[in-house]
């Protein structure tokens, strides 16, 4: 069991790493360094769309990493009742890759890039027409 959890670190490491400890450093910096405050996730538009894109990439990257890792450990030890755990693993890894890395994940980010929600700020300020607040006088 624990060479196969092996194979899921090195897969996660190398898929959500790099991501997590940059988004860590500028927190820290922000926290305790006095460093700009972190951006914020886009909310709206084409920089959503590009965000869960990237993330669909990191689940997938991880998974191809891992799961590679483990099918290269089946073939190099060429023994199935010493692999047995590996196969399982990516099994199981796949089940869950298929569930929530495509189906959820894919499905938001192609929603996001097909259909991208407009910015409500910026489609009020385009339209140039202001709704009368209750401080206005007829």
């Amino acid at each position: 069991m624990a060479h196969t959890l092996a194979g899921v670190y090195l897969g996660c490491s190398v898929g959500f790493g790099h991501h997590l400890l940059g988004r860590a450093d500028v927190r820290f910096a922000h926290r305790f360094a006095g460093g700009p405050a972190p951006t914020p996730k886009p909310r709206h538009g084409a920089g959503r769309a590009a965000y869960d894109s990237r993330a669909w990439l990191r689940h997938l990257t991880a998974y191809g990493v891992g799961v590679g890792l483990m099918l290269l450990a089946v073939v190099a030890v060429g023994d199935s009742s010493r692999t047995g755990e590996f196969l399982d693993t990516a099994r199981w890894w796949t089940a869950l890759l298929v569930v929530d890395g495509l189906v959820v994940d894919g499905l938001v980010a192609l929603g996001y890039r097909l259909w991208p929600r407009a910015d409500p700020a910026r489609a009020r300020a385009s339209a140039g027409t202001r709704q009368p607040g209750p401080t206005d006088r007829a």
